[in-house]
């Protein structure tokens, strides 16, 4: 691979603008190497070993041929040799003979006559003397014989290191197979080419994990349990097992989905962003778990229950409420319940006819210091209400919430008819009871 910011190791090489290029690997072309260094000259190079040579020096383009370069690209061919614009300094067997320069003409060598000018060249450079002999260069097996001298992919035999483990290697890669360790180690394979479609999916995701700390688990015994609230554990112990997983392979315990019906229930909107925030159960899984519960017509006597419990909690200003009621139309529809009942006939929790219900009265209670509010009826009724039936619901449902504890200081309602006709009832009926 060429660079142009490296400068040119050849003696009194002013050239510029051209490619630069790495000497030959020492792991694969050792005796290619040992070449270039004996054309430019072992004395540039003392000191200096075959692995820091092949990191540090660089051979810019105007020292080759065009015949040294792979069709097409700037990527020298493996037998590549210096042969245009050296100054050669050659040393004689006998110390006493001293030293001779042969210089190369400055001169543009066609790629016809390369062989010829290699064979006289070759001919006419006596060989370095034993004293100046390379030391520290080692031939090494080569047993790809038609790879480019440069190949990026390649891998350092015998070495257990691959050819992209060295330290500052910036060569281009070509299609290849790198020699690949750790996790196939263990399972006795060297690449990931001979593993199934399924196995290297897995290897892709294991690899992923490892660089981005995915796989580095949290530890959450490590936190005590009473630095947080029971509320604050179910909703951390969600986030660290269930946030990797896919949104369809997400499970969440009874637990979970309880404590997210709570904002749920105070806000849809704000549930929604809390859901993009964070992980939680989505809108339909809340809906199900809410179809789930066995409700009926009537006053719930299970929220009349929960609903005293946590009376217990509030002060004596924070109990003072009021009882709200209407009703509101729906639509005619018959709907089959996981108990075995038909819904959708006329029914005030108490009897139950064979028409069909077109309204919905509901019983509603809301804190007047405090700001809480809770359902407490709900019945079914064709057209409207009789009077007498709303008066007789409204007396039931005050003494329900009596006795949870709450302190009802008045009732809230349109001024319908028939809700008129009830509460005329309500004070006809309290003046008879204390005139006896």
């Amino acid at each position: 691979m060429g660079r142009a910011a490296y400068k040119c190791c050849v003696n009194n090489c002013l050239f510029k603008g051209g490619v630069s290029h790495r000497f030959p690997n020492p792991k694969l072309y050792m005796a290619t190497m040992k070449e270039w260094i004996k054309t430019i000259g072992p004395q540039y190079f003392d000191g200096l070993g075959p692995e820091i040579i092949y990191h540090t020096k660089r051979i810019c383009s105007n020292h080759f041929t065009s015949s040294s370069y792979s069709l097409g690209t700037n990527r020298l061919n493996k037998n590549s040799i210096l042969v245009l614009n050296l100054a050669i300094s050659i040393e004689t067997v006998e110390q006493t003979v001293p030293k001779t320069v042969c210089a190369i003409p400055h001169t543009t060598i066609a790629s016809t006559d390369s062989e010829d000018f290699d064979r006289h060249f070759v001919s006419n450079v006596r060989s370095p003397s034993p004293a100046s002999d390379l030391s520290g260069f080692e031939s090494l097996h080569c047993d790809d014989e038609n790879d480019l001298m440069f190949n990026g992919s390649a891998d350092y035999p015998n070495s257990g290191i691959g050819y992209a483990d060295v330290v500052g290697v910036n060569v281009r890669k070509t299609n290849s197979k790198k020699k690949t360790f750790g996790l196939l180690c263990k399972i006795g394979m060297k690449r990931s080419s001979q593993l199934t479609p399924k196995c290297k999916s897995l290897y892709a995701d294991s690899n992923f994990s490892c660089r981005n700390g995915v796989g580095q688990h949290f530890k959450f015994e490590t936190v005590k349990s009473d630095d947080m609230t029971t509320a604050a554990t179910i909703f951390t112990k969600l986030q660290l097992r269930e946030t990797n997983n896919k949104v369809k392979g997400r499970r969440f315990s009874l637990e979970e989905k309880l404590l997210s019906l709570s904002p749920y229930k105070k806000s849809a909107k704000s549930y929604s962003i809390l859901s993009k925030l964070f992980t939680l159960p989505g809108r339909r899984t809340l809906t199900n778990l809410l179809s789930k519960l066995p409700t009926g017509t009537g006053i719930d006597k299970t929220i009349i229950k929960v609903l005293g419990q946590n009376v217990k909690n509030l002060t004596s200003r924070q109990k003072y409420c009021v009882v709200l009621f209407d009703e509101m139309s729906l639509e005619s529809n018959l709907q089959y319940c996981c108990t075995g009942s038909i819904s959708g006939f006329e029914d005030n929790g108490v009897s139950r006819t064979q028409n069909f219900a077109d309204h919905a009265l509901v019983f509603m209670i809301r804190g007047v210091i405090k700001k809480y509010k809770q359902p407490i009826s709900c019945t079914f009724c064709k057209s409207t209400t009789s009077s007498h039936d709303l008066a007789n619901q409204i007396r039931n449902v005050l003494k329900a919430v009596q006795s949870t504890g709450l302190k009802i200081v008045a009732t809230i309602s349109d001024q319908g008819a028939t809700n008129i006709a009830a509460i005329n009832i309500l004070k006809n009926d309290t003046t008879a009871h204390y005139l006896r």
